[in-house]
């Protein structure tokens, strides 16, 4: 995959409006972590770790808010994932906050119990 990933995202989004589908939130989530990973200096297919650090990265206190990151993405990488194999889609049930009773003292962090992670090796 080449490119930074603004511009991939922005193709992304002028698809999903070309086809009727608009949701200025789920816009701003998209660009936000298009900006986030080419002022990392991002280049190539996008590993789970890396996006889970997004998802995670969030300054909201809304516990809410991990989910929706992580929901978002997932378009944006099975899209990216079609055009580029390398690139990994966090698969259904992953979450980037531990499950805990009380969700509002749970830190979300990719290296969290309930977090998917890469298998090892």
């Amino acid at each position: 995959m080449t490119g930074d990933v603004t511009a991939l995202v922005a193709d992304y989004l002028t698809l999903r409006h070309d086809l009727g589908y608009h949701s200025p939130g789920q816009d701003r989530y998209l660009r936000g972590f298009a900006g986030w990973l080419d002022h990392a200096g991002h280049k190539g297919s996008i590993p789970l770790t890396v996006s889970l650090e997004w998802v995670a990265a969030t300054a909201s206190a809304d516990p809410c808010n991990p989910g929706r990151r992580l929901t978002t993405v997932r378009g944006i990488l099975r899209h990216l994932a079609a055009i580029d194999g390398a690139t990994e889609v966090p698969p259904p049930g992953c979450s980037a906050r531990p499950v805990t009773a009380n969700l509002r003292t749970s830190t979300p962090t990719p290296s969290s119990p309930n977090c998917c992670t890469p298998p090892p090796g």
